[in-house]
């Protein structure tokens, strides 16, 4: 038994029930079936032999391999080919635009393809049923839960696009925390690549991280805007949006290159408006460290020692302000324990930040503009139950580490 754990789970149930809009109407079945939902993944997975996992991080290591090939034959030394000098400082060799970013074209394409043949869409399906079965969602809502799985905070929500409009206010959080909590495959594989060799089957490890936090994230949701249950049995048919495998491949690869660039101009600006900040703080407090006070005791209730809650709150800090790549990036530089890694890795595992913020809400806004002001009120509520949601997972994980 893991005392911490659990007052983690009680902890964050307690700050779910004071900040409800509608404490009258919690349905408590419902919240606590999606917390056992969320065990019984982990219990599931813990069984598992961990050389399963691992399987993943060898399909990481050769899709990195495939982007390496390709990147190098264009950008030659910058993207990990072979260096017309002698190397002196090998440490700058690690360039992040050309080593890091040709992995989300790949992986994009390849999930359009997936998406295309019917394959991402089988298995969408096959996930939301547990979730639509139990908690008695819509089938609108289990969709893109399950959807958010695997995509963004925008791609989770286009799978059911044409029935956004049918979600009311609860539904609406409840989605967007969904997409807030968990990280979608193309990052999933870039984040796995650089925690791989401090913590071998990270791949692994995030994907199930992904699956704990969607009844994280509903059970959160249903505390802090309730919605009823829906005894629905219409079902919703998950289409292709593409006009052939070509238009699949061109499609991936201009998403790509859009995921690129968006990364690539929010990680200058918050990197940019966060060293702006800290500039004009006074004392020369960093504005990550002021915001790591708070935290410290929350990771110390998530599971983590004492002596590694103040480096994984500054990490946690750094996931809510800038996101969560750089705190990935920070957490493979760390001596924390084993243990200590994988519960910071299921915590830091949601796209909950300041900058999805702005992604979250000019996204739904373009796709439903009659609801954008409810969407603007919502966006800030979905950072704070995303982050809520994956320190349940980490809460959660904690048993079993």
């Amino acid at each position: 038994m893991n005392p911490q754990g659990l007052l983690g789970i009680i902890m964050i149930v307690i700050i779910g029930l004071v900040l409800s809009e509608k404490r009258a109407e919690i349905s408590w079945r419902r919240v606590t079936l999606s917390l056992v939902l969320s065990f019984m993944v982990a219990l599931v997975f813990h069984f598992i032999p961990s050389e399963s996992l691992l399987v993943l991080n060898k399909l990481v290591a050769a899709l990195e391999a495939s982007a390496n090939h390709g990147a190098s034959f264009i950008f030659g030394y910058l993207a990990g080919g072979a260096a017309p000098f002698e190397i002196t400082r090998p440490e700058n060799m690690f360039i992040i635009a050309f080593r890091v970013f040709p992995l989300i074209l790949l992986v994009g394409v390849l999930s359009n393809i997936a998406f295309h043949l019917g394959v991402m869409g089988k298995i969408i399906q096959w996930l939301s049923w547990p979730v639509r079965k139990f908690l008695k969602l819509s089938p609108e809502l289990a969709l893109g839960s399950a959807a958010s799985i695997f995509f963004g905070t925008i791609e989770a929500p286009l799978v059911i696009k044409g029935w956004l409009k049918n979600l009311n206010r609860g539904e609406l959080l409840a989605l967007m925390t969904c997409t807030m909590s968990t990280i979608a495959g193309t990052v999933m594989v870039l984040y796995a690549g650089v925690l791989s060799e401090k913590l071998p089957g990270s791949a692994g490890h995030m994907m199930v991280a992904s699956l704990m936090s969607v009844p994280c994230a509903l059970a959160v949701s249903m505390l802090l805007i309730p919605f009823q249950a829906k005894e629905n049995t219409q079902s919703v048919e998950i289409k292709s949006p593409y006009h052939g495998l070509g238009d699949a491949i061109t499609s991936g690869i201009s998403e790509g290159l859009q995921m690129i660039l968006s990364i690539t101009a929010t990680l200058i600006v918050c990197f940019a408006l966060i060293h702006l900040v800290n500039s004009l703080l006074p004392l020369s407090f960093p504005l990550e460290t002021l915001l790591s006070y708070p935290l410290r005791p929350v990771m110390w209730l998530v599971g983590l020692s004492w002596q590694e809650s103040g480096q994984a709150a500054s990490l946690m800090a750094q996931k809510i302000i800038l996101n969560e790549f750089v705190a990935y990036l920070q957490l493979a530089q760390t001596q924390l324990s084993q243990r200590g890694l994988l519960i910071c890795l299921y915590s830091f595992c949601g796209f909950a930040n300041f900058g999805s913020l702005a992604i979250v809400a000019g996204g739904l806004g373009q796709l439903m503009p009659e609801r954008r002001t409810e969407i603007m009120g919502l966006a800030l509520k979905s950072v704070l139950a995303g982050n809520m949601a994956t320190l349940l997972t980490g809460a959660i994980i904690s048993f079993f580490v």
